[in-house]
């Protein structure tokens, strides 16, 4: 066999395309020489790639164990094709040690090429769980979009569409185990009993469903609650609501948390976009929450730590959450939760990080806050009112405790109240604290004060930020607020 040196191995074109497979050591070219790593292509021996989601057209028929089966099957395939990428990563990387040594020009292009194999590799297997949430998110979109078509040719009210969708959604998704009778349910089925509960009485179609009280929405519950309780304050003996009912609930408030909510999700959903990962929902709450915190030790550490996860672009997106957050919660002084409902909507689009975990529903939240706080204290009735939630969530319930008192007595009687709560998902509780602070408006009117002058100084606008004030409420001390997010002693 002729022996080839280095430089005709650089110089020496291939003379015969097929050598290198007769004799794996004949080398005439470098750019044949063999690898015992083939190219990144789908293994024809394995079976075909699971779909993972049921197309639209079938789901009708199916029920949330074959929707979870599909998804277990690509589950499977994606754990397959992650422990081949990775043993073959790691022939590749055990080559590039053995050519760690050597500073010849072969010995460099050939350090490329690993290089760039084992990239192409990587990038392969974060594209097909890449491919699978981006299915995720596209099949309960369109589910969702069905739904809503068919909820409105059956003549539910435009005011009830969100509730209902997502009523409906979460009973369908096979990640809610507490709905274990609708496992072996069609999806059709699922959809023609929860519309039950969102049709007016006088139009169902057949028979009532057997229950022991009538269906009606915690929303309907309160409603109906709060104008008899208005009633009764009047004198009114027939239980009719007085000629100016008050409310601590609001139909055009209600509508605009959807609004907000759904335009929350969206951003979010773009930040997705920009940093392929579902973890960025945290990161970006958690830099909100620094953001609020930046004033306390160690906050502005924390806020250039998730910044800096993020990227420009991402906390881009960020931002304009937390500028929706403001307007909502600080500038609009609604209460009703935000993040709670964003953070099921990106559950029930792929995210299986988030599964487990369901916060409980905004009027259900409200109407048990309702039922269950007394117009006063009975014991000191001066005295600090302390809320705690030992699994708080989002901080539903924190916000509803909130809400009524705030319906009840005013927004300055907050002044009173202290709300705790602790949760073990770290995500959870930023998200409270997130909430709870932007509704203080104690500690709100504390941060803008400190903030504005340093935008205003950034813009260089000699305007001073007299006059931010809450009417009703002085600035107090952000330590002696409510809002505190710790166990109470």
């Amino acid at each position: 066999m002729e022996q080839l040196s280095l430089l005709d191995l650089k110089a020496k074109p291939c003379p015969d395309p097929e050598e290198p497979k007769k004799n794996s050591e004949s080398l005439s070219c470098l750019f044949c020489r063999p690898t015992s790593n083939p190219p990144v292509q789908d293994d024809p021996s394995l079976a075909p790639k699971p779909r993972g989601f049921i197309p639209i057209d079938e789901i009708w028929k199916k029920t949330p164990l074959d929707i979870q089966a599909e998804w277990d099957e690509a589950v499977v395939h994606m754990e397959e094709v992650r422990k081949r990428t990775e043993a073959e990563i790691d022939e590749l990387k055990k080559e590039l040690e053995r050519l760690k040594s050597a500073r010849d020009h072969a010995a460099s292009v050939r350090k490329k090429t690993l290089k760039s194999r084992i990239e192409a590799l990587r990038r392969k297997y974060s594209g097909i769980a890449a491919e699978y949430e981006e299915k995720g998110m596209v099949f309960w979109g369109e589910l969702s979009q069905e739904a809503i078509e068919k909820a409105k040719r059956a003549g539910i009210e435009e005011y009830y569409i969100d509730d209902f969708i997502l009523d409906f959604t979460s009973q369908a998704s096979p990640d809610r185990p507490y709905i274990e009778s609708n496992y072996n349910k069609t999806i059709q089925r699922i959809f023609d009993e929860c519309i039950l509960d969102f049709l007016p009485q006088e139009t169902r179609p057949g028979k009532t469903p057997k229950r022991p009280f009538p269906c009606r929405t915690g929303r309907q519950l309160l409603l109906e609650r709060s104008k008899r309780h208005e009633a009764k304050k009047e004198g009114h003996t027939d239980g009719g609501p007085p000629k100016e009912p008050i409310s601590i609930i609001s139909p055009n408030l209600l509508q605009s948390a959807s609004k907000t909510i759904q335009t929350v999700t969206k951003h979010f959903e773009r930040l997705y976009h920009i940093t392929h990962s579902w973890s960025s929902f945290g990161d970006a709450v958690a830099l909100m929450e620094a953001t609020l915190d930046r004033f306390s030790p160690g906050g502005e550490e924390r806020y250039l730590e998730y910044a800096k996860r993020l990227g420009r672009e991402g906390c881009d997106e960020a931002a304009k959450i937390f500028a929706i957050l403001l307007d909502h919660f600080t500038y609009g002084q609604n209460f009703e939760d935000i993040l709670g409902p964003a953070y099921m909507n990106l559950a029930g689009m792929g995210a299986k990080s988030f599964l487990g975990q369901f916060f409980t529903p905004w009027n259900v939240a409200l109407m048990m806050a309702a039922m269950a706080m007394g117009e006063r204290p009975d014991e000191d009735p001066e005295g600090p009112i302390k809320i705690y939630d030992p699994a708080c969530g989002s901080g539903v319930m924190l916000l509803a405790g909130k809400a009524v008192a705030a319906g009840r007595h005013g927004r300055e009687a907050l002044r009173r109240y202290r709300f705790y709560g602790t949760d073990i998902d770290p995500i959870c509780a930023n998200m409270c604290r997130i909430q709870m602070k932007m509704t203080d408006d104690f500690f709100m009117t504390n941060f803008l004060l400190a903030s504005i002058p340093d935008i205003l100084a950034a813009t260089g606008n000699p305007l001073q930020p007299q006059g931010v004030h809450f009417p009703g409420q002085d600035v107090r001390n952000v330590e002696a607020s409510p809002g505190r997010h710790q166990m109470p002693s």
